[in-house]
């Protein structure tokens, strides 16, 4: 008589799959877990190519609060509406070429569901405006802040947390990963 085999779950096989990840892609599975998946989704702020707040589908452009301020005081307004107008002109590029472009369906798909603060404020963006304005530096200030993908360590953490004003602290799920992993006490640690 043959024995049945054990079917997992698709639970299973989702965890199984993340165990086998190294830890340098924890806070990314988490981040994006979170944005797509969590209860009390992350608050966005949608741009559109001014980079002024608007509904989609004008508003294309994604970054929580925090992040646009950071991105804000690190570029200056200027900057900071370059860096939205070069993303944003690449997402409707994408839109209307998405037959065109490889991959073009899938990365409209991935990239509207996602905070885009690290492709603008340190990715291909970021390195596009300074190939554009090799005489611009981003403000000291900018330099100090810390990415949320550099936190390794428990004094990191805070300063990442001390870092984002306190209004908009509340239902921040960086910061939630954070105070869990480093066990922080928000009251009396920061």
């Amino acid at each position: 008589m043959p024995t049945e085999k054990h079917k997992q779950s698709d639970r299973e096989i989702v965890m199984a799959y993340i165990s086998t990840l190294p830890d340098k892609h924890m806070k990314d599975i988490y981040q994006i877990l979170t944005e797509r998946y969590d209860i009390h989704k992350a608050k966005y702020v949608l741009l559109n190519r001014e980079g002024v707040q608007a509904k989609a589908p004008e508003g294309k452009v994604r970054l929580r609060p925090y992040q646009m301020e950071r991105l804000i005081k690190g570029y200056g307004e200027q900057g900071f509406h370059r860096l939205v107008e070069i993303f944003y002109d690449y997402l409707k590029y994408l839109e209307e070429n998405t037959e065109c472009v490889l991959n073009g369906r899938r990365k409209l798909k991935e990239l509207s569901v996602i905070s885009h603060y690290h492709i603008l404020g340190k990715g291909w963006v970021a390195e596009k405006y300074f190939r554009e304005n090799p005489q611009v530096s981003v403000v000291e200030d900018q330099l100090d802040y810390i990415d949320f993908f550099d936190i390794d360590s428990k004094t990191k953490a805070i300063e990442f947390i001390r870092q984002t004003p306190v209004e908009l602290r509340y239902d921040n799920q960086d910061i939630v990963y954070l105070v869990d992993k480093y066990n922080i006490d928000i009251d009396k640690e920061v």
